[in-house]
């Protein structure tokens, strides 16, 4: 099977052909701009050598990249020079590879700015090349959050191909449908700068209320006889549906149980202290009995295994199941402090 064309055939040793492209009138052979394919809608012949994306699904989350707690004391307003702390680090990707060089990936991340109506980022990048000082002047006394932070992107995306589709009266014609090809991707938004106390009105869904969402707002935030700078500890916890999501902070030595990075896939790995981070290994489930008793169940966020113990023993070390403890030793209680 040939088809001629003033052009030169290209084989295709895979199918044994001999293809070259299709004759067409010169008001044809130049392409136009024209919107983006839309699944269902029709294709011409120009098209059945192209592949576009479509964004099937997204979710926009603010994220705080840079923190740091920070009192401001009567004498010590004014400008202020904070080095914060890296948090989260956003790496813009398509699939796994994390390549955004094809044109193919580029596209699928202009898909997703249009669908959303955000200006976001379409080359390879990542907030950790992004400095975490902050220049802040403090009008006022206060303990404020100081942070840089993003909404981060991501979704998943289709592949559109130029197909023939059978009508209801028997007749073929051209149309866009789902090919090959689907994957995810990840990218944020530009980085905004500032600093919130917590008595300060924000908007619900902020970057900013997720900023201040970190701070510790309890009664000791009050307290001004601390110095400048210091810092306190943040513990972010929320409930939907009875289900706690909390951070489990270890008062003796300031830090955030966690499962290493390493071990997150390993059955019985210890549940570890870590400096505290905003980071799913570091967030956990809490799962309560029925109102009036304090047993409860804890699910890591990230690896989705629940905690639990060999035995009753000094030194023994909580870890992490994926079925979770059959026996009951996964129970605990919860105790007010």
């Amino acid at each position: 099977m040939a088809v001629t064309a003033p052009a030169v055939a290209v084989a295709v040793a895979a199918m044994g052909l001999a293809a070259s492209p299709a004759a067409a009138s010169p008001a044809a052979a130049v392409p136009t701009a024209t919107a983006a394919p839309q699944l269902g809608c029709a294709c011409t012949a120009a098209d059945l050598g192209t592949r576009h994306p479509y964004i099937k699904s997204t979710e926009v989350s603010p994220t705080i990249t840079h923190f740091k707690g920070w009192y401001v004391t009567e004498g010590t307003t004014g400008n202020h020079t904070v080095v914060t702390s890296t948090r989260t680090v956003i790496t813009v990707s398509v699939d796994l590879s994390g390549g955004v060089e094809a044109s193919f990936a580029v596209a699928t991340l202009e898909a997703a700015s249009a669908t959303l109506g955000l200006n976001v980022k379409v080359a390879y990048s990542t907030t950790s090349s992004e400095s975490n000082t902050v220049a802040w002047s403090f009008d006022q006394p206060g303990y404020y959050g100081v942070y840089k932070g993003t909404k981060k992107v991501t979704g998943t995306y289709g592949s559109l191909n130029c197909k023939r589709s059978q009508q209801s009266d028997g007749s073929w014609a051209l149309k866009w449908g789902e090919g090959p090809g689907a994957g995810s991707f990840t990218t944020y938004t530009t980085l905004e700068e500032g600093a919130v106390r917590c008595q300060d009105m924000v908007p619900a869904g902020s970057i900013m209320a997720k900023a201040q969402s970190l701070l510790d707002c309890g009664p000791a935030a009050a307290e001004d006889e601390r110095p400048a700078g210091a810092v306190a500890p943040t513990i972010n916890v929320t409930e939907s549906n009875g289900v706690i999501e909390a951070t489990l902070w270890n008062w003796g030595n300031g830090g955030c149980a966690t499962i290493a990075a390493p071990n997150a896939a390993t059955e019985r790995a210890v549940l570890m202290t870590a400096a505290c981070a905003e980071d799913d290994l570091q967030r956990f489930y809490i799962y309560r009995d029925v109102p009036g008793s304090s047993k409860i169940g804890v699910q890591n966020k990230y690896t989705g295994s629940m905690m639990g113990h060999d035995r009753y023993a000094d030194g023994e070390f909580i870890r992490q199941y994926s079925s979770g403890r059959q026996d009951g030793t996964g129970t605990y209680s919860l105790d007010a402090v």
